[in-house]
């Protein structure tokens, strides 16, 4: 029960402090308005942070925003390459590291996409390379849960991104 307590207990004050931190910036705003507006969306991840970009994958989609996502890294670069000023590519990555993820970003890039990182950490390549960066707060961890509670965290930032857009337009629904 004290175990429980705790992870609950941590997981719910990061979420707060993220709710927090959201509030303010106006990194929520732009991030929803880029995605109101977008041509196109492409969405990347790998590893267990690829659970959360199809996670955001499927919940934009039943709103008609133009997204996609693979999986497989070389369809990542190769929707990277696609891609063109007025459109966003939106990063997810735990660490801001990740190796496949970065490249698939640095290509979005390079195409001219506004940038967008969902990140676990601070101070990362990916942080840097970003137009609008959304990093959740540290937490107390125990035996290596800081990775899994950010992923639940950036599922709820997720749900927040598919609220945020169906009540700025209803019809979406």
């Amino acid at each position: 029960a004290e175990i429980a307590y705790k992870v609950f207990n941590s997981a719910s004050v990061r979420a707060l402090e993220l709710a927090e931190a959201l509030a303010g910036t106006g990194d929520l705003h732009d991030l929803v308005e880029a995605l109101r507006t977008a041509r196109n969306v492409q969405v990347f991840g790998a590893g267990a942070s690829a659970v959360v970009a199809f996670d955001m994958h499927q919940r934009l989609l039943r709103l008609g925003v133009p997204i996609n996502f693979a999986e497989d890294h070389h369809n990542q670069i190769a929707f990277a390459a696609l891609m063109q000023p007025g459109d966003i590519a939106i990063a997810i990555s735990y660490s801001g590291r990740t190796k496949p993820t970065l490249q698939a970003v640095e290509v979005a890039h390079e195409r001219g996409a506004t940038i967008a990182a969902i990140l676990g950490k601070n101070g990362s390549p990916l942080e840097k390379l970003a137009d609008i960066a959304i990093v959740t707060p540290p937490g107390l961890s125990l035996f290596g849960t800081d990775a899994v509670m950010t992923r639940i965290l950036e599922m709820m930032f997720n749900e927040v991104l598919f609220h945020c857009l169906a009540l700025q337009n209803p019809t979406m629904l």
